[in-house]
């Protein structure tokens, strides 16, 4: 498991780009390691618990 910030990857983060980003039309850029993920990524309109957390640490806040 990748940790960043002593939080688990996220899936959920605003940050993923989609699934298809900066595709030639051919299938998907980026593929999951956890297929259940694939759809998640890239999708989400807010942040999500763990970008919070991520920057509260990185800002000291």
């Amino acid at each position: 498991m990748s940790t960043t910030q002593d939080t688990p990857y996220d899936y959920y983060s605003v940050m993923h780009y989609d699934k298809n980003a900066f595709s030639n039309g051919n299938g998907p850029t980026i593929i999951t390691k956890r297929p259940e993920f694939q759809d998640v990524i890239g999708q989400q309109l807010d942040m999500s618990e763990y970008d919070v957390i991520e920057l509260n640490k990185l800002y000291k806040c």
